[in-house]
């Protein structure tokens, strides 16, 4: 596959790894509305409740570890390592009625009244405490880690007989993102300030928009687009952990398609990545998705979208291209991509659409996927929208969905009339 392809693949296909989600394992307890309601997807755990994403440390032997939960104390996640000796990191979320910042130092010094110190970790204030202590097992390490946060005092601690390692499990900690969080909702739903927070800012060139409700708007893209009400909207976390987990289950390590793919990430920039369900909530089918996405002006593509509906040559040589994109990747079924084109308020849209079944460690049955891409050019950048479903009727429900083309620059009068 030649360069420029492969970089159209990694275009075309940044929404099309989304099975990647459905093979992280859900809750064990099903509790999706509690504080256990979280994943592990791409090296990193997240928790979607208290809305924070925590990188893992990379270690062969690490191991998910259970505990019970015991009364107000909720385990909800756990590790550990025997590289150099024992390692564990747990979080702990301990209800509060008053989550006083006394309370929250006593929770960081622990039983034996560790000395402590106020740090800031993703814009949220934590107490921190650190010791060490000898023992027959070697020098153990120990730290903490609490803030208060709805309702509930949340803990990460450690213990370790591996100094190097305590101090990796340290830095992972300290580099935690939070996010809307799913206890925080209400009506299973998004609020506007919660969608517009989850628009992450784009490289210049690319204007990342805005949401109200259930309406996207660009102004200087020139359009605005209304998705089904009571979708949750991503945290930018998430499309950037599932695309690198999309990129590796293709690739795996491959140099050349590692460099393609850094080209393609700051080609590329997500606008709106919306799905029916929050993320971790078990199916039946894949959790309808619908993703936006923008390429940079300054970024040449491999394949030119047709100027008319008319040229004829035009749309066969691009649609010729963009199979030959879909060849030899995997999940996507070979010979089974179509390529149209079609007008939508006077805008040239060429559409690729393909379906496949999926077979996923997490599941006994196949999976199936059926996805529609289409492309148009507004105000010199290529825009995409990106709908994924498990059935051919809810993919149609999707393409269904309204889009309104502005002139650019023009704000709309109100929202789209709601559905």
């Amino acid at each position: 596959m030649s360069s420029s392809t492969k970089l159209l693949s990694s275009v075309l296909f940044l929404p099309a790894f989304l099975f990647a989600i459905q093979s992280a394992p859900a809750p064990s307890n099903g509790q999706l509305a509690g504080p256990e309601a979280g994943y592990t997807s791409s090296g990193r755990y997240v928790n979607t409740y208290f809305g924070f994403s925590l990188p893992l440390p990379r270690s062969e032997d690490m191991r998910n570890l259970s505990l019970p939960s015991n009364g107000t104390s909720r385990f909800i996640f756990g590790i550990q390592a025997n590289r150099g000796g024992l390692s564990v990191l747990t979080l702990i979320a301990e209800e509060s009625n008053n989550a006083s910042e006394d309370a929250v130092r006593a929770a960081a010094s622990g039983p034996n009244h560790h000395e402590t110190e106020r740090v800031m970790i993703g814009g949220r204030e934590f107490w921190r405490s650190s010791s060490q202590a000898k023992s027959a097992a070697g020098t153990m390490h120990e730290a903490a880690y609490a803030a208060a946060t709805g309702g509930y005092i949340l803990e990460f601690n450690i213990i370790s007989f591996n100094s190097g390692f305590a101090k990796e499990l340290q830095r992972s900690i300290e580099s935690v993102e939070f996010f809307e969080a799913s206890g925080a909702r209400s009506n299973g739903g998004t609020t506007a300030s919660a969608a517009r927070s989850s628009v992450s800012p784009t490289a210049k060139g690319i204007d990342p928009g805005s949401l109200s409700g259930n309406v996207y708007t660009n102004s200087t893209l020139g359009f605005s687009y209304q998705f089904p009400q009571g979708w949750t909207i991503a945290d930018k976390a998430i499309p950037h952990a599932v695309i690198e987990t999309g990129h590796q289950a293709a690739w795996g390590s491959d140099p050349a398609a590692a460099r393609e793919h850094e080209e393609a990430e700051k080609c590329v920039h997500i606008l709106l990545w919306a799905n029916q369900f929050p993320e971790g909530t078990p199916t039946q089918e894949m959790n309808p998705l619908i993703v936006l996405f923008a390429v940079d002006p300054i970024c040449s593509l491999a394949v030119q979208l047709p100027r008319s509906i008319d040229d004829k040559r035009e749309i066969a040589e691009a649609a010729q291209q963009f199979k030959d994109a879909f060849a030899g990747l995997p999940f996507i079924g070979s010979g089974q991509s179509s390529v149209s084109a079609f007008t939508d308020q006077g805008h040239l849209m060429l559409e690729i659409s393909s379906d496949s079944t999926v077979k996923l460690p997490s599941r006994t049955k196949p999976l199936s996927l059926f996805f529609s891409v289409r492309f148009t050019e507004l105000n010199g950048s290529v825009v995409a929208w990106a709908f994924v479903s498990g059935s051919q009727t809810s993919l149609e429900q999707l393409k269904s969905t309204k889009v309104n083309f502005t002139p650019v620059g023009a704000i709309p009068a109100g929202n789209a009339e709601e559905r």
